[in-house]
């Protein structure tokens, strides 16, 4: 299954999960580019709160997200008065681990951030329902 088909079948899966909790939650129209920013995955709200996220669906840890697509996160997560989340679904786990950008360590190199099991612990978890 191309890579595109499976992340947009696993945003769908975090969509329900959330729906599931009681959160509004829909997948972005144009998630992965277009405009001048890049455009989240899912938003979520729930109680005044708005979740702007950018899932990774990966085999094994980790997962890069470029510094770009941050940017366009914590954009979007601002002018919604939101808070950006970084997600990991990892295969063979039917739970999804989401966490504040600054809380994510960045490479040297290019600024990448790093989603790999060092998140864990201080990620908010969403199981799938």
């Amino acid at each position: 299954m191309p890579a595109n088909k499976k992340g947009d079948r696993y945003e769908r899966k975090l969509v329900n999960a959330l729906t599931e909790d009681g959160w509004f939650a829909e997948r972005a129209a144009a998630s992965g580019g277009g405009g001048d920013h890049e455009l989240p995955d899912v938003i979520a709200a729930k109680n005044g709160r708005i979740e702007v996220i950018e899932l990774k669906y990966i085999s094994s840890p980790p997962a890069y997200v470029s510094p770009e697509k941050v940017e366009g996160l914590v954009w979007l997560a601002n002018h919604l008065e939101g808070t950006p989340r970084l997600s990991l679904r990892m295969k063979g786990d039917t739970s999804y681990y989401c966490i504040h950008p600054q809380h994510v360590r960045q490479t040297e190199e290019a600024g990448n951030y790093v989603l790999d099991d060092s998140i864990l612990t201080d990620a908010i978890v969403i199981a799938e329902a």
